[in-house]
């Protein structure tokens, strides 16, 4: 299929090139000579782009490391993940160790998991319906939102992606979370204003509807007091204004700030204080306490786009589209920083297991990575 592409956008190329070198020698009026040099670039832009999808997918791989930020295993090549066709992505690892990537691309999202070996095991075809993997540890399940027509449910899997069961939802589910206490998910509609937040339960059926709970941009994991973190977006000029609240067990919220702005971009919450580390659309790194007080802002990494708590101490990992991956305390105190060898990082996740890190990345097998305590690469290994 993609050879096929590349070789009629190929044919296509040399004719709108013609075209235009054509264009270049005629002798006719003004006008038509404009008309088809705009019609000729047009051609030749439509197919660069055109050239581009039909390329084959960028290599990727996947790692582990260490607190240390040394590679322990891996990388490995992570099956058929590519990067150009990507423009965001999720990663997750379960307390039985599975690890679970989920790739939202510009004409499909794809779901996939590796064992906790970093073998590939299976993947899911999610047409652009994927936004979030939440797990459920106790039930050993992985959680997904599908579409069929204009109807939307939320699809129940095993670790493996084995269909469980499958259940119907009023609105295309952006964000989802998982109370482990008892099953129950959290639904909400971020997209166009949103339409509330609804709580199902374990089968299903609707628990609690929110109405006056709009523009959610995003939710957090649920600890085990039932409570979670919500960010809400408000459209305003010329910047997005976000409200973070605190939400209880029954939807009622118990805390809230307005003082952060920036479109949330990821959240995560803290099980030993039930705090939060969110990212900003500013790029900024911020740690809000349980009582709704910002504790903690960073600003020194660039295009930050993901992060992952350490649940046994509260410390937080994060990677940045400038190859950056880093490592705080729960304090915000830098643990470590430092390249991921000039790679893009697609995402990371923490592994409780073992207190390593499962780090996601495009190209360029890396051996082996030494950071000095001020997280300088002292060698490398190729």
């Amino acid at each position: 299929m993609a050879v096929a592409g590349f070789l009629s956008t190929v044919v296509f190329v040399v004719i709108s090139l013609n075209k235009c070198y054509s264009v270049l020698h005629e002798k006719d009026e003004r006008r038509t000579f404009d008309k088809d040099m705009k019609l000729g670039a047009i051609g030749v832009i439509f197919t660069l782009i055109t050239v581009c999808r039909a390329l084959p997918y960028g290599e990727s791989h996947i790692a582990r490391i260490n607190e240390q930020g040394r590679i322990i295993e891996g990388p490995y090549e992570s099956g058929y993940l590519g990067f150009y066709g990507f423009y965001s992505s999720e990663s997750r690892v379960c307390e039985d160790g599975y690890i679970y990537f989920c790739g939202r691309g510009y004409d499909r999202d794809t779901l996939y998991c590796y064992s906790p070996t970093l073998t590939f095991i299976s993947s899911r075809d999610g047409g652009n319906s994927y936004h979030t993997i939440p797990l459920d540890n106790v039930r050993s399940s992985v959680f997904v939102t599908s579409e069929q027509g204009e109807s939307y449910y939320i699809d129940v899997l095993s670790l493996t992606l084995d269909p469980k069961y499958s259940f119907e939802v009023p609105v295309s589910p952006v964000s989802i979370t998982v109370d482990e206490n008892d099953g129950s998910i959290w639904v909400t509609e971020t997209y166009g204003g949103g339409e509330g937040l609804y709580k199902y339960d374990e089968t299903g059926d609707l628990m609690y509807y929110f109405p006056e709970y709009e523009d959610i941009s995003g939710l957090s994991n649920v600890i085990a007091d039932g409570s979670f973190w919500a960010t809400y977006s408000f459209v305003g000029y010329p910047d997005y204004i976000t409200k973070i609240r605190k939400h209880a067990q029954d939807g009622s919220f118990t805390a809230e700030t307005y003082n952060a702005s920036g479109y949330s971009q990821g959240l995560d919450m803290a099980e030993i204080d039930g705090s939060i580390w969110l990212i900003t659309y500013e790029s900024e790194l911020m740690k809000i306490d349980r009582f709704g007080n910002i504790i903690f802002r960073y600003t020194g990494i660039e295009d930050i786009r993901s992060l992952s708590i350490n649940q046994n101490d509260g410390s937080v990992w994060v990677s940045s589209e400038n190859y950056d991956i880093a490592h705080f305390d729960a304090n915000g105190e830098l643990l470590l920083h430092y390249p991921w060898f000039e790679k893009y990082v697609m995402d990371l996740a923490f592994d409780p297991s073992d207190n390593s890190v499962i780090v996601f990345s495009t190209s360029y097998l890396i051996s082996d990575i030494q950071p000095s305590s001020l997280g300088e690469i002292k060698a490398m290994f190729r």
